[in-house]
């Protein structure tokens, strides 16, 4: 619940990490010797505060503060000065209306919940000091897919299957950082891969172990004090300006995170190119009578064209096929003459619509338009040629024939949309969650802006009331 209402947006990372610390603080009491001293325990601000770290000023405390009271009214956990409550049920999310819908979807993805999960102190010391994002939702993932108390065999199961896609979609992360945070868990010896059978892998995800008595490099297997003054009162929740006096904190900073996905490797300007120029070798003998020319005389061209721009445009030639006169009808009628001659290319009215049609298809597709051209002409794939390639090559030849289209404007102009600053900012975030594709508008929204649910949804609903409205006005002037 506590992954689920971080993930939602109802809790900072901070008040995760104080969940985590708060967990650690009332395990360590459960081991007291006498009844006496459960009684006399106490809990207090600057013990959480070394657990969770910070620079220990007064801003951090109130920082602090505010985020163990955010805990207790979401129901999660409530730190008194003498004790500490945590939820007794999984049902009782206190963050407004069909939260416990979305929490039981949530719960859906997983399996086995009625079983104990152990977590080592050693580990909960570590996630409220502060891992990454991405790695704490892995570490929860991999706890709860992998780590259990097997009653009736006295034993505690370790290792367990799990998918990096899981992971992303159940914790609403991306795939990148999943793969990332798997890593970097490896790296640090709290993960261990095993040995699986491929297909096993794919199925049902790789199979690893957690090592259970990994420990942090800056833990030290030493136990924070427990005998600070100042307590965790509500007093000291809402002024805790007046109970900051004492040693600065040594506590490492928070690690920063990411919250942005990305791009993908083959979008990276960066990273070369790992291809071969040299696997298509031209003949030796003679040249051939159609196709891209050799890279002598396309270095060559290029120079020419680079040195004088106003120089004339060459005559269109089968042997090496240029984007612009893919363009031009009358080039392509002329190279449509010269591969008939070359025998490429059938001499009918059947045959010239291919050749146009072949030339509209190259345009649209791959990097070399030229190329592809040629290729799909040498080897007759006529068959690869779509209803809008047909139309487009039978534009062309109408425009050869009987001139250029003159097309007016008969209709009014479409008023120009106007979209208030969160409207527009709803269209951005819908393009790009479907320009990556695994993110969510919202999820956007929330790392941009700090957006709630209600307030999203508000937004969207505006966005999609001003669409309607263009929808209409559109339909109206063009009937």
């Amino acid at each position: 619940m506590a992954a689920w209402l971080y993930r939602e947006g109802h809790i900072t990372l901070r008040a995760l990490r104080c969940y985590f610390a708060a967990c650690e603080m009332a395990e360590r009491r459960r081991y007291a010797k006498t009844r006496e001293a459960k009684k006399h325990q106490r809990f207090t601000l600057e013990e959480l505060s070394r657990l969770v770290g910070g620079r220990g000023s007064a801003s951090a405390q109130r920082e602090l503060a505010k985020d163990v009271r955010r805990l207790a009214e979401v129901g999660l956990v409530t730190i008194a000065p003498n004790a500490i409550t945590f939820a007794k049920s999984t049902d009782t999310p206190a963050v407004g209306e069909g939260s416990a819908e979305a929490f039981s979807a949530f719960m859906e993805a997983f399996s086995c919940l009625s079983r104990p999960v152990p977590v080592p102190r050693r580990l909960l010391r570590a996630l409220a000091a502060g891992f990454r994002r991405t790695d704490t939702f892995y570490v929860i993932g991999a706890l709860l897919r992998s780590v259990f108390w097997k009653k009736q065999e006295g034993h505690i199961t370790i290792d367990g299957r799990m998918k990096t896609s899981w992971v992303a979609q159940t914790f609403g992360i991306s795939l990148r950082g999943a793969k990332e945070a798997r890593a970097h868990l490896i790296e640090i010896g709290w993960l261990k891969p095993l040995a699986s059978a491929h297909w096993l892998e794919r199925k049902y995800g790789a199979h690893a172990a957690i090592n259970i008595h990994w420990t942090p490099a800056n833990d030290g297997g030493a136990e924070p004090s427990t005998d600070a003054p100042t307590d965790l009162s509500p007093e000291t929740v809402d002024n805790p300006v007046e109970h900051t006096k004492g040693p600065e904190l040594g506590s490492a900073p928070q690690t920063p995170e990411s919250e942005g996905q990305s791009a993908p490797l083959w979008l990276d300007k960066k990273t070369p190119l790992k291809r071969d120029l040299n696997t298509r070798k031209l003949g030796a003998t003679a040249p051939d009578p159609s196709g891209a020319s050799n890279a002598k005389d396309s270095d060559q061209t290029h120079r020419g064209a680079s040195n004088d721009r106003n120089s004339k445009r060459r005559a269109p030639t089968i042997r090496d096929v240029q984007v612009h006169d893919l363009k031009d009808p009358e080039a392509l009628q002329e190279l449509y003459r010269q591969a008939i001659a070359a025998g490429i290319a059938c001499s009918s009215g059947a045959g010239e619509l291919d050749f146009f049609a072949l030339a509209s298809r190259a345009l649209t597709r791959g990097r070399r338009p030229g190329a592809l051209f040629i290729s799909n002409l040498k080897r007759g794939r006529s068959h690869f040629i779509t209803t809008a390639d047909e139309e487009a090559g039978r534009r062309m030849l109408s425009e050869l024939r009987d001139g250029p289209v003159i097309r007016s404007s008969v209709y009014a102009k479409t008023p120009k949309r106007t979209l208030s600053e969160d409207q527009t900012f709803v269209e951005l975030c819908i393009r790009s969650a479907k320009r990556h594709r695994k993110l969510q508008p919202y999820d956007l929204a929330r790392h941009a802006k700090g957006w709630t649910r209600k307030q999203w949804d508000c937004a969207e609903a505006s966005y999609q009331q001003a669409q309607a409205a263009q929808w209409c006005t559109d339909e109206e002037m063009y009937g």
